[in-house]
């Protein structure tokens, strides 16, 4: 088969069997099936030369790639399929947390025609109702309590 990947990106090829997958559906499952800690590493080890992988494959037609740029292009959709897991922090002791606000406010500038746009007014929607659900919830124990004391 030779090369896994192309030359430059040969560092990775260790992650082409786990990850360059042909399908998304594919790659949501393997990013199920892994540990947290795989995760992590995989993206630890993509992520740094994402930019450098999307500048090589710029330059190529993506209906006529080689195996290789091919394999390449898969690793790097599962790479953003991850970044998501790895990006919100589920341990509370550990590094900064993922929260609706910090969505809210990173997201905010993002271009109305791009998909994560809608993602943040759902946050922002889901924290309205969340707060709101809150306010019915103190407004009903403080009439209960009201109602025992008299």
């Amino acid at each position: 088969m030779g090369n896994a990947l192309p030359q430059a990106f040969s560092e990775i090829e260790p992650y082409v069997a786990d990850w360059a997958l042909a399908t998304r559906a594919e790659r949501y499952a393997a990013r199920l099936d892994r540990p947290f800690d795989e995760l992590v590493a995989f993206y630890d080890a993509i992520a740094p030369r994402a930019e450098e992988a999307i500048a090589y494959l710029d330059g190529r037609d993506i209906n006529a790639l080689s195996d290789e740029a091919t394999r390449l292009l898969h690793l790097l959709y599962s790479m953003i399929l991850v970044s998501y897991a790895v990006g919100i922090n589920f341990n509370p002791f550990s590094d900064t947390m993922g929260a609706l606000p910090t969505m809210i406010n990173s997201g905010r500038d993002t271009a109305p025609t791009l998909p994560g746009y809608e993602r943040v007014w759902a946050a922002a929607l889901t924290l309205i109702i969340i707060v709101m659900l809150l306010n019915l919830l103190a407004r009903a124990i403080a009439r209960a309590s009201k109602l025992k004391e008299k």
